[in-house]
């Protein structure tokens, strides 16, 4: 892996021993804003000189990969999943940022709660706060059924029904569990057919 000293030599594209503002850039994310960008190069030119030397680059990253270490990273992996570089992540730019193979409808309950304005998006304020300080508690308390059936019609398709399994359950299996539930075979899955009875007494899940 790549130090910051080789960073730096890879940055100074006319090896000058220092960087300009468009040399900086390049040590950034592809898809850091020109804000971010003016942000960190000011703060990496202590002496306010225009340019960044090697020892204020090395100091640069010291301070960035101890205190403010964590943050930039964070950082970096938002502007990542940002794909159309607007400043706020989709539910779909959002998955993702979410590691492991819990089901899709645990992603969603994560992208909700993040979303403290209620706008459908997840700013990067918004990103931060939770990742630095605490994930807000749960505002809608969607249950199983709400979550998986992301377009609101009140029906489940298959690939909606899907998300609610682990993503390292085999789809044959899936597939068997909804075909057995769905009983009028018209390729969805109403709340009826997903909980009759409203669970009492069939040993169902809550929807």
């Amino acid at each position: 892996m790549a130090g910051p000293k080789d960073k730096f030599d890879a940055a100074d594209a006319d090896q000058s021993g220092s960087l300009t503002i468009d040399e900086f850039k390049t040590t950034m994310s592809k898809n850091a804003k020109t804000w971010q960008i003016e942000k960190k190069f000011d703060k990496a030119d202590a002496d306010g000189s225009g340019d960044v030397s090697l020892d204020e680059f090395l100091a640069y990253k010291k301070d960035d990969d101890g205190k403010d270490g964590k943050k930039q990273k964070l950082t970096e992996a938002f502007d990542e999943a940002d794909l159309d570089v607007d400043g706020f992540l989709n539910y779909d730019e959002f998955i993702p940022l979410i590691k492991g193979k819990r089901a899709l409808i645990e992603v969603r309950k994560i992208f909700l709660r993040m979303d403290a304005d209620d706008d459908g998006l997840v700013s990067l304020d918004e990103w931060l706060d939770a990742k630095l300080k605490k994930l807000p508690k749960d505002p809608k308390k969607l249950r199983k059924f709400d979550l998986a059936d992301v377009d609101g019609d009140g029906e489940l398709t298959f690939d909606e029904f899907a998300t609610t399994y682990p993503r390292k359950v085999k789809e044959k299996v899936i597939v068997r569990k909804f075909n057995k539930e769905d009983e009028n075979d018209d390729g969805v899955l109403t709340k009826d057919e997903w909980n009759p009875g409203g669970g009492k007494g069939k040993g169902k899940k809550p929807a």
